[in-house]
């Protein structure tokens, strides 16, 4: 079942329930799961000085082995949270092509903090209580990553914070 990215929306800014705990962890450090508990998308630390990226991430398929790896970037002149991910992309000097085709998602992140839908919260700042990534689901449902982890259910596009890694 295809769901929109404005439908996704609603689906934050209604059901989503405000989340203390998010509050005292900072983004690079918080993990969040979709509502099936089928999926876990983890932040981790990116030196901001030494690459583009301002944040990276990995998209975990629970109960396999699958890993995605992701990342965010800036943009600019208007500022968004990029975000892509990736599944097998080949290690080395690759073309445009082959990134294209490990590609499984890109779009831009937002966070859900205290009902109000923004971009994704720099690193060093409150984690966010919520996580949008408009299309995910149906994006990863048509990837080869999907069939690889014989997964039952594809993510939904919001995930939840679940807890602040040490």
């Amino acid at each position: 079942m295809r769901r929109s990215g404005l439908a996704a929306l609603g689906i934050v800014t209604g059901l989503v329930p405000a989340c203390a705990h998010a509050a005292a962890c900072t983004q690079e450090k918080a993990t969040y799961r979709d509502r099936d508990n089928a999926y876990e998308l983890a932040f981790s630390p990116v030196q901001l000085d030494a690459e583009s990226n301002t944040h990276r991430f990995k998209l975990n398929v629970l109960g396999t082995k699958l890993t995605l790896d992701g990342y965010v970037t800036g943009s600019a002149p208007v500022n968004r949270s990029n975000g892509i991910l990736f599944f097998n992309c080949p290690d080395g000097d690759v073309t445009g092509k082959d990134i294209a085709d490990c590609t499984v998602w890109q779009g831009v992140v937002y966070g859900q903090t205290a009902g109000r839908i923004d971009l994704l919260p720099a690193q060093g700042k409150d984690a966010a209580d919520a996580i949008l990534l408009p299309d995910l689901g149906p994006s990863i449902q048509q990837s080869k990553a999907y069939a690889e982890a014989k997964a039952k259910v594809a993510p939904w596009d919001v995930l939840e914070f679940k807890e602040c890694a040490k």
